[in-house]
Protein backbone atom coordinates (compact mmCIF):
# COMPACT_ATOMS: atom_id res chain seq x y z
CA UNK A 1 0.00 0.00 0.00
CA UNK A 2 1.23 3.51 -0.77
CA UNK A 3 2.12 5.58 2.28
CA UNK A 4 0.35 8.91 2.76
CA UNK A 5 3.72 10.58 2.15
CA UNK A 6 4.16 8.98 -1.25
CA UNK A 7 0.48 9.38 -2.07
CA UNK A 8 0.64 13.13 -1.45
CA UNK A 9 3.71 13.48 -3.66
CA UNK A 10 1.86 11.45 -6.29
CA UNK A 11 -1.09 13.85 -6.17
CA UNK A 12 1.21 16.84 -6.59
CA UNK A 13 2.90 15.13 -9.53
CA UNK A 14 -0.46 14.24 -11.08
CA UNK A 15 -1.70 17.81 -10.77
CA UNK A 16 1.51 19.15 -12.26
CA UNK A 17 1.50 16.76 -15.21
CA UNK A 18 -2.24 17.04 -15.86
CA UNK A 19 -3.18 13.49 -14.95
CA UNK A 20 -6.17 12.30 -12.94
CA UNK A 21 -4.66 11.75 -9.52
CA UNK A 22 -7.13 9.05 -8.38
CA UNK A 23 -6.58 6.94 -11.50
CA UNK A 24 -2.82 7.34 -11.22
CA UNK A 25 -2.88 6.37 -7.54
CA UNK A 26 -4.98 3.26 -8.28
CA UNK A 27 -2.52 2.24 -11.00
CA UNK A 28 0.46 2.58 -8.67
CA UNK A 29 -1.39 0.71 -5.93
CA UNK A 30 -1.97 -2.22 -8.29
CA UNK A 31 1.61 -2.23 -9.58
CA UNK A 32 3.07 -2.05 -6.07
CA UNK A 33 1.25 -5.15 -4.72
CA UNK A 34 3.84 -7.84 -3.87
CA UNK A 35 3.54 -11.34 -5.34
CA UNK A 36 3.97 -13.00 -1.93
CA UNK A 37 2.75 -12.04 1.55
CA UNK A 38 2.17 -8.33 2.00
CA UNK A 39 5.01 -6.67 3.88
CA UNK A 40 4.25 -3.39 5.59
CA UNK A 41 6.10 -0.44 4.13
CA UNK A 42 8.85 1.08 6.20
CA UNK A 43 7.49 3.66 8.62
CA UNK A 44 7.50 7.18 7.24
CA UNK A 45 10.03 9.64 8.51
CA UNK A 46 8.41 11.92 11.04
CA UNK A 47 8.77 15.61 10.18
CA UNK A 48 8.12 18.21 12.84
CA UNK A 49 6.26 21.20 11.43
CA UNK A 50 6.73 24.51 13.26
CA UNK A 51 3.39 25.61 14.74
CA UNK A 52 1.55 28.54 13.23
CA UNK A 53 2.42 31.88 14.79
CA UNK A 54 -0.45 33.74 16.49
CA UNK A 55 -0.80 36.02 13.43
CA UNK A 56 -0.32 33.23 10.90
CA UNK A 57 -2.93 31.08 9.14
CA UNK A 58 -2.70 27.91 7.07
CA UNK A 59 -3.23 30.00 3.95
CA UNK A 60 -0.35 32.33 4.81
CA UNK A 61 1.96 29.39 5.53
CA UNK A 62 1.10 27.67 2.24
CA UNK A 63 1.28 30.69 -0.09
CA UNK A 64 4.76 31.44 1.19
CA UNK A 65 5.81 27.85 0.53
CA UNK A 66 4.69 28.25 -3.08
CA UNK A 67 5.73 31.81 -3.90
CA UNK A 68 8.54 32.43 -1.44
CA UNK A 69 8.95 33.75 2.09
CA UNK A 70 6.93 36.95 2.47
CA UNK A 71 5.08 36.56 -0.85
CA UNK A 72 1.54 35.57 -1.84
CA UNK A 73 1.89 35.84 -5.62
CA UNK A 74 4.42 34.95 -8.34
CA UNK A 75 7.54 36.85 -9.25
CA UNK A 76 9.28 37.76 -6.05
CA UNK A 77 11.64 40.72 -5.67
CA UNK A 78 12.99 40.65 -9.24
CA UNK A 79 9.52 41.06 -10.76
CA UNK A 80 8.51 43.94 -8.49
CA UNK A 81 11.82 45.77 -8.76
CA UNK A 82 11.56 45.62 -12.56
CA UNK A 83 8.13 47.24 -12.33
CA UNK A 84 9.41 50.17 -10.25
CA UNK A 85 12.71 50.66 -12.11
CA UNK A 86 11.23 53.42 -14.35
CA UNK A 87 10.39 55.40 -11.18
CA UNK A 88 14.11 56.05 -10.52
CA UNK A 89 13.33 55.88 -6.82
CA UNK A 90 15.48 57.64 -4.24
CA UNK A 91 14.91 58.60 -0.58
CA UNK A 92 13.25 61.86 -1.60
CA UNK A 93 10.31 60.09 -3.27
CA UNK A 94 7.14 58.68 -1.78
CA UNK A 95 5.44 55.56 -3.14
CA UNK A 96 2.15 53.79 -2.53
CA UNK A 97 1.66 50.12 -3.34
CA UNK A 98 -1.96 49.11 -3.81
CA UNK A 99 -2.85 45.44 -3.39
CA UNK A 100 0.31 44.71 -1.44
CA UNK A 101 -0.68 41.20 -0.30
CA UNK A 102 1.79 40.02 2.34
CA UNK A 103 3.98 43.06 1.67
CA UNK A 104 6.85 41.26 -0.05
CA UNK A 105 6.97 43.89 -2.78
CA UNK A 106 6.85 46.80 -0.34
CA UNK A 107 9.70 45.34 1.70
CA UNK A 108 11.79 44.67 -1.42
CA UNK A 109 11.30 48.24 -2.63
CA UNK A 110 12.01 49.77 0.80
CA UNK A 111 15.17 47.71 1.20
CA UNK A 112 16.53 48.04 -2.33
CA UNK A 113 15.54 51.64 -3.08
CA UNK A 114 15.84 53.18 0.41
CA UNK A 115 12.35 54.69 0.20
CA UNK A 116 9.34 54.70 2.52
CA UNK A 117 6.45 52.65 1.14
CA UNK A 118 2.78 52.92 2.07
CA UNK A 119 1.44 49.43 1.36
CA UNK A 120 -2.34 49.02 1.11
CA UNK A 121 -4.10 45.65 1.11
CA UNK A 122 -7.84 44.96 1.21
CA UNK A 123 -7.60 41.46 2.69
CA UNK A 124 -7.49 41.70 6.49
CA UNK A 125 -5.77 38.32 6.87
CA UNK A 126 -2.97 39.23 4.46
CA UNK A 127 -2.63 42.71 5.97
CA UNK A 128 -2.18 41.28 9.46
CA UNK A 129 0.34 38.76 8.17
CA UNK A 130 2.18 41.42 6.19
CA UNK A 131 2.43 43.71 9.22
CA UNK A 132 4.06 40.98 11.26
CA UNK A 133 6.41 39.99 8.45
CA UNK A 134 7.50 43.63 8.14
CA UNK A 135 8.15 43.73 11.88
CA UNK A 136 10.22 40.55 11.66
CA UNK A 137 12.20 42.08 8.78
CA UNK A 138 12.77 45.31 10.74
CA UNK A 139 10.84 47.24 8.08
CA UNK A 140 7.54 47.89 9.84
CA UNK A 141 7.94 51.65 9.42
CA UNK A 142 9.62 51.79 6.01
CA UNK A 143 7.20 49.23 4.51
CA UNK A 144 4.06 50.14 6.43
CA UNK A 145 1.15 47.77 5.85
CA UNK A 146 -2.34 49.29 6.06
CA UNK A 147 -5.76 47.72 5.63
CA UNK A 148 -7.54 49.30 2.67
CA UNK A 149 -11.18 50.11 3.44
CA UNK A 150 -12.78 51.65 0.33
CA UNK A 151 -15.22 53.86 2.26
CA UNK A 152 -12.35 55.31 4.32
CA UNK A 153 -9.78 55.68 1.54
CA UNK A 154 -8.73 59.33 1.34
CA UNK A 155 -5.06 59.36 0.31
CA UNK A 156 -4.86 63.14 -0.03
CA UNK A 157 -4.24 65.43 -2.98
CA UNK A 158 -0.84 65.31 -4.68
CA UNK A 159 0.60 63.15 -1.93
CA UNK A 160 2.61 60.45 -3.73
CA UNK A 161 5.32 60.57 -6.37
CA UNK A 162 4.64 57.01 -7.51
CA UNK A 163 1.96 54.33 -7.36
CA UNK A 164 2.42 50.61 -7.95
CA UNK A 165 -0.34 48.03 -8.32
CA UNK A 166 0.71 44.50 -9.26
CA UNK A 167 -1.96 41.99 -10.32
CA UNK A 168 -4.62 43.25 -7.93
CA UNK A 169 -7.06 45.62 -9.68
CA UNK A 170 -8.88 42.84 -11.58
CA UNK A 171 -10.45 41.80 -8.27
CA UNK A 172 -11.37 45.35 -7.26
CA UNK A 173 -14.99 46.16 -8.19
CA UNK A 174 -14.65 49.95 -8.09
CA UNK A 175 -11.72 50.51 -10.45
CA UNK A 176 -13.37 53.40 -12.27
CA UNK A 177 -13.49 55.55 -9.13
CA UNK A 178 -10.31 54.12 -7.66
CA UNK A 179 -8.25 55.28 -10.65
CA UNK A 180 -9.61 58.79 -10.09
CA UNK A 181 -8.35 58.59 -6.49
CA UNK A 182 -4.96 57.48 -7.78
CA UNK A 183 -4.88 60.43 -10.17
CA UNK A 184 -5.79 62.84 -7.38
CA UNK A 185 -3.13 61.60 -4.99
CA UNK A 186 -0.33 61.60 -7.59
CA UNK A 187 1.84 64.67 -7.74
CA UNK A 188 2.16 66.45 -11.09
CA UNK A 189 4.51 64.37 -13.23
CA UNK A 190 3.87 61.50 -10.82
CA UNK A 191 4.22 58.02 -12.25
CA UNK A 192 2.05 54.92 -11.98
CA UNK A 193 2.91 51.33 -12.87
CA UNK A 194 0.07 48.80 -13.10
CA UNK A 195 0.13 45.14 -14.01
CA UNK A 196 -3.20 43.38 -14.20
CA UNK A 197 -5.18 40.46 -15.56
CA UNK A 198 -7.35 41.75 -18.42
CA UNK A 199 -9.90 40.19 -20.75
CA UNK A 200 -8.55 39.32 -24.19
CA UNK A 201 -10.19 41.37 -26.99
CA UNK A 202 -12.56 38.62 -28.14
CA UNK A 203 -13.16 36.92 -24.78
CA UNK A 204 -16.51 36.96 -23.03
CA UNK A 205 -16.58 37.76 -19.30
CA UNK A 206 -19.26 35.06 -19.02
CA UNK A 207 -16.98 32.30 -20.29
CA UNK A 208 -17.14 29.31 -17.92
CA UNK A 209 -13.37 28.95 -18.04
CA UNK A 210 -12.99 32.23 -16.15
CA UNK A 211 -14.73 30.84 -13.10
CA UNK A 212 -12.45 30.12 -10.21
CA UNK A 213 -9.69 32.59 -11.09
CA UNK A 214 -10.26 34.24 -7.72
CA UNK A 215 -12.25 33.61 -4.57
CA UNK A 216 -13.53 37.19 -4.69
CA UNK A 217 -15.85 38.77 -7.26
CA UNK A 218 -13.78 40.01 -10.19
CA UNK A 219 -14.25 42.95 -12.53
CA UNK A 220 -12.15 42.16 -15.56
CA UNK A 221 -11.46 45.11 -17.84
CA UNK A 222 -10.06 45.07 -21.34
CA UNK A 223 -7.00 47.12 -22.20
CA UNK A 224 -9.11 49.69 -24.06
CA UNK A 225 -11.13 50.34 -20.89
CA UNK A 226 -7.94 51.27 -19.07
CA UNK A 227 -6.88 53.43 -22.01
CA UNK A 228 -10.22 55.26 -22.05
CA UNK A 229 -10.18 55.89 -18.30
CA UNK A 230 -6.62 57.22 -18.40
CA UNK A 231 -7.63 59.72 -21.11
CA UNK A 232 -10.58 60.87 -19.01
CA UNK A 233 -8.24 61.45 -16.07
CA UNK A 234 -5.62 63.31 -18.13
CA UNK A 235 -3.09 60.55 -17.46
CA UNK A 236 -0.53 60.00 -20.18
CA UNK A 237 -0.27 56.29 -21.01
CA UNK A 238 3.33 55.78 -22.08
CA UNK A 239 3.60 51.97 -22.14
CA UNK A 240 1.14 49.17 -22.83
CA UNK A 241 2.98 45.84 -22.78
CA UNK A 242 1.62 42.32 -22.99
CA UNK A 243 3.61 40.36 -20.40
CA UNK A 244 1.40 37.25 -20.46
CA UNK A 245 4.14 34.82 -21.42
CA UNK A 246 6.62 36.22 -18.90
CA UNK A 247 4.03 36.09 -16.14
CA UNK A 248 2.97 32.57 -17.10
CA UNK A 249 6.58 31.48 -16.61
CA UNK A 250 6.61 33.09 -13.16
CA UNK A 251 3.51 31.11 -12.18
CA UNK A 252 4.97 27.85 -13.46
CA UNK A 253 8.30 28.46 -11.72
CA UNK A 254 6.60 28.92 -8.35
CA UNK A 255 4.41 25.86 -8.76
CA UNK A 256 7.36 23.77 -9.94
CA UNK A 257 9.42 24.75 -6.89
CA UNK A 258 6.53 23.74 -4.66
CA UNK A 259 5.91 20.44 -6.48
CA UNK A 260 9.58 19.53 -6.08
CA UNK A 261 9.81 20.79 -2.49
CA UNK A 262 11.81 19.18 0.29
CA UNK A 263 10.40 16.91 3.00
CA UNK A 264 9.41 19.82 5.24
CA UNK A 265 7.53 21.50 2.36
CA UNK A 266 5.60 18.32 1.59
CA UNK A 267 4.90 17.61 5.25
CA UNK A 268 3.56 21.13 5.70
CA UNK A 269 1.41 20.78 2.60
CA UNK A 270 0.01 17.49 3.90
CA UNK A 271 -0.86 19.19 7.19
CA UNK A 272 -2.93 21.90 5.46
CA UNK A 273 -4.55 20.19 2.44
CA UNK A 274 -7.47 22.63 2.16
CA UNK A 275 -5.12 25.61 1.87
CA UNK A 276 -3.02 23.77 -0.72
CA UNK A 277 -6.08 22.82 -2.77
CA UNK A 278 -7.46 26.38 -2.70
CA UNK A 279 -4.19 27.91 -3.91
CA UNK A 280 -3.54 25.30 -6.59
CA UNK A 281 -7.12 25.47 -7.85
CA UNK A 282 -6.95 29.27 -8.16
CA UNK A 283 -3.69 29.32 -10.10
CA UNK A 284 -4.69 26.36 -12.23
CA UNK A 285 -7.83 28.28 -13.24
CA UNK A 286 -5.71 31.32 -14.11
CA UNK A 287 -3.27 29.26 -16.16
CA UNK A 288 -6.18 27.61 -17.96
CA UNK A 289 -7.67 31.03 -18.84
CA UNK A 290 -4.28 32.36 -19.97
CA UNK A 291 -3.58 29.30 -22.11
CA UNK A 292 -7.07 29.50 -23.64
CA UNK A 293 -6.46 33.10 -24.70
CA UNK A 294 -9.23 34.43 -22.46
CA UNK A 295 -6.95 36.36 -20.13
CA UNK A 296 -3.86 38.44 -20.70
CA UNK A 297 -1.45 40.05 -18.27
CA UNK A 298 -0.50 43.60 -19.21
CA UNK A 299 1.86 46.25 -17.90
CA UNK A 300 0.65 49.83 -18.04
CA UNK A 301 2.89 52.82 -17.28
CA UNK A 302 1.35 56.28 -16.99
CA UNK A 303 2.40 59.77 -16.00
CA UNK A 304 0.21 62.50 -14.57
CA UNK A 305 0.24 65.40 -17.00
CA UNK A 306 1.30 68.83 -15.93
CA UNK A 307 3.14 71.93 -17.07
CA UNK A 308 6.59 70.35 -17.15
CA UNK A 309 7.95 68.34 -20.03
CA UNK A 310 7.00 64.67 -19.91
CA UNK A 311 9.64 62.00 -19.42
CA UNK A 312 10.76 60.05 -22.45
CA UNK A 313 9.55 56.48 -22.96
CA UNK A 314 11.13 53.82 -20.82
Amino acid sequence: MLSSWRLFKLYIYAWWEGYDADELAAFYEKQSQPAGPIVEEEAEKQITIPPLAPWETARIRIVQLIWGAGWDKPGGPEHVLRLVKPFSLDPSKSIMEFGAGLGGGARAIAHDCAVWVTALEGDAELTKGGKNLSVLAGLDRKAEMQLHVPADFRPGSKHFDCILSAESLFAYPGKYDLLAQFQETLKVQGQMSITDFVLAPDASPEDERLRGIDDRPVELWRVDQYESRFRELNLDLRITEDITEQYRKLILAGLANFAHGDELTLATARAYPAAVAAELDKWTARLTALDAGLLQVVRLFVIKKGGAKLMSDW
